[in-house]
């Protein structure tokens, strides 16, 4: 088991990561071409990168902050692979397929661990990351589902390639796809994947979707998929997103009031580490004392409120008091440049590009009701920033 544990699917990503970096700065040809990008925007990054650096002096947990570090640096370091590999047509056509396999891959893993037996979820822990591992089952307590998916982000791809597919067969595959991915993101009970899903769809066919008549097909597949969500999480789990936002309890009503009140203690630490923050990963060890001690002797519900409250679950917020100003401000700057050039994509109406920056701002939302600093966040914001920026040059 513990060679299990270190080669799972987390560990070797971040390894195969590393030897691409390696090979490209190692060779002539491929560091020439390293950061094929416009002063700006090499200037901003640069200033982000040096932002979170710098975070480190008022951390007071240096483990945390080397742990949320490294997430970072795996995703600053898969941008400057990216940045170079992807740089045709072809490669951006292969990169699409990753995503639709992986995609496959990814539904497939949550409908065995929703609807699967004991001893298939086994094998399926085998692969996963023991820490995500851990969190996934402290949530499955409160029958929340999906840690970390992040795949609706990608539903405008999907739409896509369903609208612009020549062949029935394909239209279907695309589509299903897309309608499982509602599915998944309404039994989650994670609101913040339910939105993701539904803006994404919506803003994709205000976009993408001009004939009246494939808008009112897919919203009524939506339709479709709500009834019988609500029909199978009756029976599984009583509850899925829609109850939770319809019906609220007061449960429900509390967890909004504690996110609101994390983000005003982070207002508080911003003003107070006003520089460079108390340090990535560190929000927690500068919480209140009720934080640290809320009367329950439950192991697994003090997991719960540490994972409730180690991170004030919104990136503006979490860059504020664990970096200051001088992070958030490198973080706004940078997607200030991003909104220019795909207000200019728009403007020129380059749709192919449309399914990348629609699935770019939805993984914004996503970081705007969740902890933003994992490598997969990171991985899927920088790649999905290549593909515009690569796209954009080739056209």
């Amino acid at each position: 088991m513990p060679v299990f544990s270190f080669f799972n699917s987390h560990t070797i990503s971040q390894i195969i990561i590393l030897i691409l970096f390696v090979i490209i700065i190692s060779k002539p040809d491929l560091r020439s071409s390293l950061l094929p990008i416009n002063k700006t925007l090499k200037i901003l990054l640069f200033v982000f990168f040096l932002s979170q650096s710098l975070s480190i002096i008022n951390a007071v947990n240096i483990d945390e902050f080397l742990s949320v570090y490294k997430n970072l640096t795996v995703g600053f370091i898969f941008f400057i692979v990216a940045i170079v590999e992807i740089n045709s047509r072809d490669h951006i056509k292969k990169i699409i397929q990753i995503f639709v396999i992986s995609i496959v891959v990814n539904l497939s893993a949550q409908l065995i661990y929703y609807f699967g037996q004991d001893s298939m979820v086994n094998v399926l822990q085998v692969f996963l990351y023991p820490k995500y591992w851990e969190v996934v089952k402290l949530n499955l307590i409160r029958d929340r589902f999906f840690i970390e998916m992040q795949e609706p982000a990608l539903i405008p791809i999907l739409i896509y390639l369903g609208i612009k597919s020549p062949s029935k067969k394909y239209t279907f595959f695309y589509f299903l796809l897309w309608i499982l991915e509602i599915f998944l993101s309404t039994i989650s009970n994670f609101r913040s994947l339910f939105f993701m899903a539904i803006v994404s769809t919506y803003i994709s066919l205000f976009y993408m979707v001009k004939k009246i008549k494939y808008s009112l097909f897919l919203t009524s597949l939506l339709i479709m998929v709500f009834i019988i969500t609500g029909y199978i999480s009756a029976f599984y789990a009583n509850r899925n997103t829609i109850d939770r936002i319809v019906f609220a309890t007061k449960e429900e009503t509390q967890t909004l009031i504690s996110r609101i009140d994390l983000w005003k203690y982070s207002l508080d630490l911003g003003k107070a580490f006003s520089l460079t923050g108390v340090g990535l990963g560190n929000f927690y060890e500068y919480l209140p004392f009720k934080y640290h001690h809320t009367g329950t002797t439950n192991p697994n519900q003090i997991k719960l409120n540490f994972l409730s409250s180690h991170n004030p679950h919104n990136i503006i917020f979490e860059l504020l008091s664990e970096t200051g100003f001088i992070g958030l401000c490198s973080y706004i700057f940078l997607l200030i440049y991003f909104i220019r050039t795909d207000k200019d994509i728009f403007s020129n109406k380059k749709k192919e590009i449309y399914p990348f920056i629609i699935s770019f701002w939805t993984l914004f939302l996503y970081a705007a009701w969740n902890p933003a600093f994992t490598t997969s966040f990171w991985i899927l914001f920088w790649v999905l920033r290549v593909l515009i920026i690569n796209y954009n040059r080739n056209e």
